[in-house]
C-alpha cells in the first residue's frame, strides 16, 4: 500500500534540505527556519516511538511544537487529531473516548495507549464537528486527499512560495491545515498568531503588519471584527496583503465594498465542507454583486442536482434551484460516531452519472452556468465559519431540570455576525445564567448562544412539530429585550 502520509512529509523535508536557512514559522517573535522545524520533527518521531495506523491525539497549546507533532505524525505513517484546549473539560473527555487514540501527545510528553481499537492506515487527520444526533462526529480524511491538496490548492489559488500565511484559524477548524502542513510543503512562511493574537483583533492586525503577511485565508465575519476595530488603531494593517480567501458563510455586497476600497489584494470565494477536504471549489471575485460558488479544485467535482418528475436525480438547468452534491477525491473516508459503512458525514451516497455523490444539504441556483449558494436545506447554521448542528445544542439545553423544549436559531448583529440565539419553554423561570453555566461545561465556545428568550409556548406546525420557520422568533428578538449574558457579550459585541 503507497504510503501517501510519507509522500506529504517528504514535501515538507524536500523544503527542509532545498531552503534550510528560510524561515519556516514566525511565532511569539521568534523566527524557525525550516531547517530547525525539520529537526524538531525528527525529535517528537523518535519520542512518540509510531506505529504505522496509530491515532495520535495532539493535545498542545498552539506552538511550533504543535506543528512540528503534527509534521511528525505523517512522516511515520500516521493519523492525528488536534485537540483544543479552549474546549471544555467534558467535550475534550467526550472526543478522546470517541477517537480512543493509541498516543497522546502534550507539552510533557508522549504517552502511549495499548487498548485502542480504532486502525488508522490510510488517514492523514480527523477533525470533529457539531452533529446532528446531539454528539459530535469525526471527518476522517485519507492521506492521499490531503497529498493532492498539498499538491494542487495553492497553485490554484495563486499563492507562491515566497508567500507569507497568516495561521490565526482554531485549531478545532480545518482550515487550520491549509495554514500549516498545506503551507509548509509549499515552502511559505507561516505566521502563527499565539493564544492572545488568534482571538484579539487589535493584536492580530499588528501581528499581519509587523510580519509582512501576504495571503489571509478568514471567514467573512472574522475579517468584518478584523476590519472595525483596525480602523479605529491602524488603517494600513492590510497594505501589504496580496491575496485574501474567504469561506465558511455566506457573505454580502457591502462587505465586499468596503473591503475593496481597503485593498487591491485578489478575493477568493471558497466553498467546500470538512468531508472534503478543506475546499471544493473556487471563485476569483471581481463584482461585489455576484458572488458565486466558482469553479472546483483540481480533483474534486461539483454539481447542483434536484429531483426530476420521475424522483431521479438530474443536473438543474439555467435558472433552477437545487441541492449541492460532490465528489472526486477529496471525500473523507469515514466518519466516527456515525454508523453505516457507506456513510459519509452522516449522509447516504447517492448514485448519479455513473459514479457517487455526496449530498451537502447546500441549496444552490444556476445563473448563466454559473453556481450561486441560497442557503441550507435542513438547519445547519454557520457561526463565524464554524458549522453547528441546532440539535447537538439543544440537547444539551433539554438536559436542563424542568426544561420543557429548546431551538435555536441565528440572528446578525450590528457588526454583521451571526449570533446564536436559543429560545426555551420550561415549567419555571430559567435564567440565562443557568443554562450558560450548563453550556460551558460540554460545549465549545462558539456554540453558546448570545441571546435567551424563554417563551410560553412554540409555534407549531400542523404534524405537531416545532415550526423553526416562524416570524414570531425574529418579532420577539426586535421587540424584546433579549437577555445578554455580560461574559459573552464582552466578547462579541462591545
Amino acid at each position: 500500500m503507497i504510503n501517501f502520509n510519507g509522500r506529504i512529509y517528504k514535501a515538507f523535508k524536500r523544503k527542509a534540505y532545498r531552503h534550510p536557512h528560510k524561515t519556516a514559522i514566525t511565532f511569539m517573535g521568534r523566527d524557525y527556519t525550516y531547517w530547525e522545524l525539520y529537526q524538531l520533527c525528527g525529535r517528537y518521531r523518535r519520542n512518540m516511538m509510531l506505529r504505522k495506523g496509530s491515532l495520535v491525539c495532539i493535545d498542545m497549546e498552539r506552538s511550533v511544537d504543535m506543528v512540528a507533532a503534527m509534521l511528525a505524525v505523517l512522516s511515520g505513517g500516521c493519523c492525528f487529531m488536534l485537540l483544543d484546549r479552549a474546549l471544555p473539560l467534558e467535550r475534550r473527555l467526550r472526543l478522546k473516548s470517541l477517537a480512543d487514540p493509541s498516543i497522546v501527545v502534550t507539552e510533557a510528553g508522549c504517552f502511549a495507549y495499548e487498548n485502542s481499537g480504532f486502525y488508522t492506515d490510510g488517514l492523514a487527520y480527523i477533525t470533529f464537528t457539531s452533529g446532528s444526533t446531539g454528539q459530535p462526529k469525526g471527518i476522517c480524511i485519507g492521506a492521499d486527499s490531503l497529498l493532492h491538496a498539498v499538491r494542487k490548492m495553492p497553485t490554484r489559488l495563486g499563492i507562491k512560495e515566497y508567500d507569507r500565511i497568516l495561521a490565526s484559524s482554531s485549531i478545532s477548524f480545518d482550515l487550520f491545515i491549509f495554514e500549516t502542513i498545506i503551507a509548509l510543503c509549499n515552502g511559505l512562511e507561516v505566521v502563527l498568531a499565539d493564544g492572545n493574537e488568534f482571538s484579539n483583533p487589535r493584536l492580530l492586525g499588528r501581528l499581519i503588519k509587523d510580519t509582512g503577511v501576504t495571503v489571509l485565508q478568514m471567514t467573512p465575519s472574522k475579517l468584518t471584527m478584523l476590519m472595525h476595530y483596525q480602523s479605529q488603531w491602524d488603517k494600513g494593517w492590510i497594505s501589504g496583503i496580496s491575496t485574501i480567501l474567504m469561506g465558511g458563510e455566506q457573505m454580502g455586497s457591502d462587505f465586499l465594498k468596503k473591503l475593496m476600497g481597503l485593498t487591491s489584494a485578489k478575493l477568493y470565494n471558497l466553498y467546500g465542507l470538512t468531508e472534503d477536504t478543506i475546499w471544493t471549489s473556487a471563485h476569483l471575485i471581481d463584482d461585489p454583486q455576484e458572488v458565486y460558488i466558482g469553479k472546483p479544485l483540481p480533483g474534486r467535482k461539483l454539481l447542483v442536482l434536484n429531483d426530476s418528475a420521475t424522483m431521479q436525480l438530474k443536473e438543474a438547468g439555467d435558472g433552477e434551484t437545487g441541492q449541492v452534491y460532490l465528489s472526486g477525491g477529496g471525500l473523507c473516508k469515514q466518519v466516527l460516531g456515525v454508523e453505516g459503512d457507506n456513510d459519509k458525514g452522516g449522509k447516504r451516497l447517492v448514485s448519479y452519472d455513473g459514479g457517487y455523490w455526496y449530498p451537502t444539504g447546500d441549496l444552490a441556483k444556476k445563473k448563466n452556468n454559473r453556481i450561486i449558494y441560497i442557503g441550507r436545506q435542513d438547519n445547519q447554521l454557520k457561526i463565524n465559519g464554524y458549522r453547528i448542528e441546532p440539535e447537538e445544542l439543544e440537547s444539551q439545553a433539554l438536559k436542563i431540570m424542568d426544561m420543557h423544549k429548546a431551538m435555536v436559531a441565528s440572528f446578525v448583529n450590528r457588526l454583521g455576525s451571526q449570533q446564536l440565539c436559543l429560545f426555551y419553554t420550561a415549567s419555571r423561570e430559567i435564567c440565562p445564567n443557568e443554562i450558560y453555566d450548563c453550556f460551558v461545561q460540554s460545549l465549545p465556545g462558539y456554540m453558546i448562544p448570545v441571546y435567551y428568550f424563554q417563551l410560553d409556548e412554540f409555534p407549531e406546525l400542523t404534524n405537531g412539530k416545532v415550526d423553526r420557520k416562524s416570524e414570531k422568533y425574529m418579532e420577539t428578538f426586535a421587540s424584546a429585550n433579549p437577555h445578554l449574558h455580560s461574559r459573552i457579550l464582552d466578547k462579541g459585541e462591545s
